[in-house]
């Protein structure tokens, strides 16, 4: 689903510009953000996915940004 997330925010949303998900999941929509240089938001109530998540949207930033930007509470 990484290229469907791609493909949706090229088509609406500017760059530079920010996205919130509720059902961040395993972070598939916040990877295809931070590749655009889109800012994500999200929350995910499933503790299951919780490392997972914070693990590849931490991952991404470092790699895409060189920087580690990612807050969880």
């Amino acid at each position: 689903p990484l290229d469907l997330w791609k493909w949706l925010y090229k088509a609406i949303v500017p760059p530079g510009r920010a996205v919130f998900d509720p059902f961040m999941g395993r972070g598939s929509s916040a990877l295809a953000a931070i590749d655009l240089g889109i800012t994500p938001y999200g929350c995910e109530v499933d503790s299951s996915h919780h490392a997972h998540l914070y693990n590849n949207v931490r991952t991404r930033y470092e790699n895409v940004l060189g920087k580690n930007n990612v807050i969880f509470t």
